[in-house]
């Protein structure tokens, strides 16, 4: 039995010693099988230390059987003579609950996030590439409540960023919007809600396989149900893909054959199959923390009157009073397709915030060369 680390937990303490963390993760014991409990409580503490404390952990370990099983285990560079152990085990009204151990030193991805700021993700409502296989459960508004779950999980998770949620707004990039503005969708829209990312989630595969009987006829297996999704992240600014991967499961499809399945239900989301679900959304939402960790994040500035600016970055981004932004001016030119390129030039201008709001911040202009050249659209990157 084999699951990959993906899940969010709790943490105990701050280190044991210099190196060593401590984390604990709890699963419910569902039909007896402990080894599967125990393989979730393992994930969840692992998990939470990748997200947590930088540690970096491929998506591809293993734990068999509930046991760690250390050469399946390739933690990366964040990790110094790379040693998890085990402290303890209980049961209780059939939670399992284990505390880990693990070694670990700083990584580039903690220095990353020592002066940075976090990105706003906009993501919209997940489209679905055969709207057939929801009549299998009747999962009517499939497509919302994904994109909802997935959101609570950056928002939860994540170190990089969180989300502008539109989960009942459906997009469709083959739109020809930009045909008739000159620029890309994604640019349009993040540049209309303030977000940095937009985060499009397309479901490939919920079907069902059939059910196995056995020689006789006499018993048949509980069906699988396929889940298989593409994320693709953009870059607001420049409306180009900077991240996509697809991800791929599949769980007992534990419900009557003719029974109707809300998903945006706990029922829905506490069954086999909706918690295999959210397992492979925990584990996007890691990787895309992974392609966004160590990049700048670009903020616009969104208003000027005279001498002071407003820029999209506030107290929700991680701005706080006191914080120096460098200002970069931003100029689009057209490629020979007519769509809008951005090109930046380094202005020479910093600002130091003075007042800051949830969503945004503002800052005085100084007298210094070049600031008199600042205009809206203009970049803002934390110092």
């Amino acid at each position: 039995m084999r699951i990959y680390i993906a899940l969010f937990a709790t943490l105990l303490a701050w280190p044991l010693q210099a190196g060593w963390i401590t984390a604990q993760g709890s699963a419910q014991i569902m039909d007896g099988d402990i080894p599967k409990a125990r393989e979730e409580a393992i994930a969840q503490a692992i998990s939470y230390a990748s997200l947590q404390t930088g540690i970096s952990v491929s998506s591809q370990q293993q734990v068999t059987d509930g046991r760690l099983t250390m050469d399946q285990f390739t933690l990366t560079s964040s990790l110094n003579n790379p040693d998890i152990q085990i402290i303890s085990e209980s049961i209780r009204d059939d939670l399992l609950t284990i505390n880990l151990k693990i070694a670990a030193r700083d990584n580039s991805a903690s220095q990353c996030m020592e002066n940075s700021v976090k990105a706003a993700i906009l993501l919209p409502q997940s489209l679905l590439s055969q709207r057939q296989q929801l009549s299998y459960g009747q999962l009517l508004g499939f497509e919302s409540a994904l994109s909802t779950q997935l959101g609570q999980l950056i928002d939860k998770q994540s170190r990089a960023a969180f989300t502008h949620l539109h989960a009942d707004d459906k997009l469709d990039l083959s739109q020809a919007l930009a045909d008739t503005t000159g620029y890309s969708l994604p640019t349009w829209l993040t540049e209309h809600t303030d977000s940095q990312y937009l985060l499009l989630p397309t479901v490939k595969d919920l079907s069902v396989l059939p059910p196995e009987s056995s020689l006789l006829g006499l018993w048949q297996h509980t069906p699988l149900r396929n889940f298989s999704i593409n994320l693709a992240l953009y870059h607001g600014i420049s409306g180009e893909k900077i991240w996509s991967q697809d991800y791929h499961t599949q769980a007992e499809w534990n419900f009557p054959l003719q029974a109707s399945v809300p998903p945006a239900q706990s029922q829905f989301w506490e069954s086999v199959f909706g918690r295999e679900v959210r397992k492979t959304l925990s584990n996007a939402v890691k990787d895309i923390d992974n392609a966004l960790i160590c990049r700048p994040v670009l903020g616009q500035v969104v208003a000027r009157d005279n001498n002071r600016i407003i820029v999209n970055l506030g107290r929700r981004h991680g701005v706080r009073p006191g914080d120096k932004f460098k200002l970069v001016q931003q100029q689009q030119i057209t490629d020979r397709y007519d769509r809008h390129k951005a090109l930046a030039h380094d202005s020479n201008v910093s600002v130091t915030i003075d007042q800051v709001t949830e969503m945004s911040a503002t800052a005085p202009l100084t007298a210094a060369p070049g600031a008199l050249a600042i205009q809206l659209n203009d970049l803002a990157i934390k110092q």
